[in-house]
């Protein structure tokens, strides 16, 4: 194994660690050559990681075992376009857009619901209910008291609703 062919001292290995993570650096990503397995450079890049914590006056200001990747590789090539890229198709768009509509007016109606006002979960965006009650959620998390609550209280929203609701 490679790390039992290192220095013990342990300013001399962090520095030998150091030049063989930049060699395999640059073997794996701009040379397409890669020498040993990606297991062997993880266990490299831990053990400098590992060293560098221990001895944090031997940390050098080039972060080595922490950096990912290097310059692309000159020997790849980025692939020929035939032509333009075709437009992209109108219809997945507005089908989704359908869809979305049909959701809001799904909600919009089940808003006007009673049984939706009377049930405890505020999850209905277009249900002035269910935004009083998230507003007064979000303002108790803050840790105000929710007297003060600006959108103001459920209960008197709730008899009003149901005292205007259709006999």
């Amino acid at each position: 194994m490679i790390l039992d062919q290192l220095s013990t001292n342990p300013a001399e290995r962090i520095r030998e660690l150091r030049v063989l993570i930049t060699h395999h650096n640059e073997q794996y990503h701009s040379l397409d050559a890669p020498e040993i397995p990606d297991a062997d450079y993880d266990l490299l890049a831990t053990e400098l990681r590992r060293l560098e914590a221990a001895h944090p006056e031997l940390a050098g200001s080039a972060l080595v075992g922490q950096a990912v990747g290097a310059a692309p590789s000159a020997l790849r090539t980025p692939p020929e376009r035939a032509g333009p890229e075709p437009p992209a198709d109108p219809l997945p768009a507005a089908v989704e857009l359908a869809r979305t509509a049909d959701n809001v007016l799904a909600l919009r109606r089940e808003a006007q619901g009673l049984e939706h006002k009377l049930t405890r979960r505020p999850k209905n965006p277009h249900c002035e209910i269910c935004a009083r009650t998230r507003s007064r959620q979000v303002y108790q998390k803050r840790g105000h008291s929710t007297a003060n609550c600006p959108r103001g209280g459920i209960s008197s929203l709730l008899t009003t609703s149901t005292a205007n609701a259709p006999r």
